[in-house]
């Protein structure tokens, strides 16, 4: 049973497989399929053959009239998604389209010689591009290797340094509970799990929430130079991702969170908590199901490599440095990546417009 994720990643392990029966709706790897919800709607998918969910739909064309991949490009183009983008805009629930709010998008159809042509020449000039792409997207993956291969260097223990728990160090407790409808735009200032996440390795903080002040003082706060780790996720490398939280004022964390005070570099131990050293040690500690987790004893027993505090200052300005020249790159490896979007669309502009 194929769905989206399949043509996104490779997932040999995983592959699931259903009894052929007539209910079912079968493609080809050479048919061309949509993706229909949330954040894949309009994701060209192809190449796979097999039973595929409700989650995708799949074009039949004529193909007396037009070529699979002359559809295929009409697809891409800005022409047929801003139609997908309009209609999805539109709906309360979650983000979707059905064939009836496609059926009747008008197509430019040339003849069949015309189309294989404009074919063949979008190929050859999208070859071209996708070889731009992908040189930047190695790059960008080559720099966070670096950022980690960088932190495991770094934080190895070294002669002077101790091997201490992180409890030793630390005096760790639970944030409480808020949900999303708690937020607002004025009060005081909160952290909830979800703005902490992950990029190439290092923790980021979303711009955080508010709560109302008079719920917010059944809350537990991290002060300045406080270290939240977040306790739960949605897979095993979002959890247990630590982030320095050096403002100026308290913030009231959530459930999901622990808050670490300590009298150590808090970006020293921020920087630990992202390092693969400490997720090989907390994997085996995480309870897994829709909602991944760990308890308050994994992270109180988590091995620490302790230099002095002047050592920590420069392993922090060291890292610091690195992060700086990596997010510059990231920075202009994204811009070549929409330059080069950019470029398909104005060519398929130019055919489907």
């Amino acid at each position: 049973m194929l769905q989206i994720r399949d043509f996104t990643k490779s997932r040999n392990a995983d592959v699931e497989y259903v009894k052929l029966s007539r209910k079912l709706r079968l493609c080809k790897s050479d048919d061309i399929l949509i993706g229909r919800y949330g954040a894949s709607v309009g994701k060209i998918l192809t190449g796979l053959a097999g039973a595929y969910n409700v989650a995708i739909i799949k074009s039949m064309p004529n193909e007396k009239l037009i070529d699979k991949r002359f559809i295929r490009r009409f697809f891409e183009s800005s022409l047929f998604q801003s139609v997908l983008v309009k209609v999805c805009s539109s709906r309360t629930a979650q983000a979707g389209f059905s064939k009836d709010d496609i059926k009747d998008i008008d197509i430019p159809v040339p003849s069949l010689s015309d189309q294989r042509r404009i074919v063949s020449r979008l190929d050859s000039a999208f070859s071209h591009i996708d070889k731009l792409k992908a040189k930047a997207e190695k790059q960008l993956t080559e720099a966070k290797a670096l950022i980690q291969k960088a932190l495991a260097e770094e934080m190895k223990p070294k002669e002077g340094w101790e091997e201490k728990k992180l409890g030793e160090l630390c005096d760790i407790i639970r944030g409480k509970r808020f949900v999303r409808a708690d937020i607002v735009d004025d009060g005081v200032p909160c952290i909830h799990y979800g703005d902490i996440y992950t990029d190439y390795g290092l923790s980021v903080t979303k711009t955080k929430g508010c709560l109302m002040p008079e719920l917010a003082k059944k809350m537990r706060f991290a002060k300045k130079n406080d270290v939240v780790v977040v306790q739960a996720g949605e897979n095993n490398w979002d959890i247990g991702v630590g982030v320095a939280y050096l403002g100026e004022e308290p913030a009231a964390v959530h459930d999901a969170c622990f808050i670490l005070s300590h009298k150590q570099d808090p970006m020293y131990i921020s920087y630990y908590l992202r390092s693969h050293n400490y997720h090989r040690y907390l994997i085996d500690y995480v309870h897994e199901g829709k909602i991944c987790s760990f308890l308050k004893p994994a992270l109180e027993n988590a091995p620490f490599p302790l230099p002095p505090l002047s050592t920590q200052q420069s392993i922090v300005t060291r890292l610091d440095a690195l992060s700086s020249q990596v997010r510059e790159l990231e920075e202009n490896c994204r811009k070549t990546l929409a330059e080069c979007d950019a470029l398909k669309q104005a060519m398929l502009r130019e055919v489907f417009e």
